[in-house]
């Protein structure tokens, strides 16, 4: 999902290593939450059933139908909060997956290279500069645009 700054505006999502299989997983962990819920309103209408039988028994044999009545009040408010609790785990679930399947940044992976110790300074210009786009043989380009190379091939 999108971080504050994305929401905002000020920086691009970052694109997902493969796309196709991370739609399927996730439409994996959404049909998973939906059946969990699925089962749970099921479970959630056959306690209300039963609270409403015990109920109508309750209020012909001792005239009162309170422990129904919070029977149900008491299922209901279970019923909610598991259901609450199936949507936060499937999206925070979603969330994981997202990030996980993120291509690292070219900027971030090679400062991650430079601090451990992978790559001197000269390679972590290199990288800097290939994630750029940019690259010191087309910013010093003689009048013709060729590189430095082919100038001094020329030559």
């Amino acid at each position: 999902m999108l971080t504050r700054d994305q929401r905002d505006g000020m920086t691009q999502p970052q694109p997902v290593r493969y796309p196709r299989v991370v739609t399927a997983l996730r439409a994996g962990v959404y049909l998973f939450g939906a059946a969990v819920a699925a089962v749970l309103f099921g479970a959630t209408a056959a306690f209300l059933a039963a609270a409403v039988v015990v109920g109508a028994l309750t209020a012909l044999v001792a005239g009162s139908g309170t422990p129904a009545l919070v029977i149900g009040t008491v299922g209901l408010l279970v019923a909610t909060l598991s259901v609450t609790m199936v949507a936060l785990g499937t999206r925070r679930a979603d969330r994981w997956l997202v990030g996980a399947a993120r291509a690292p940044d070219p900027l971030e992976r090679a400062a991650d290279r430079y601090v451990a110790g992978d790559i001197d300074e000269t390679g972590l210009e290199r990288e800097l500069e290939r994630a750029l786009g940019t690259t010191e043989s087309a910013r010093t380009a003689d009048q013709d645009g060729d590189p430095p190379e082919q100038v001094l091939l020329r030559e």
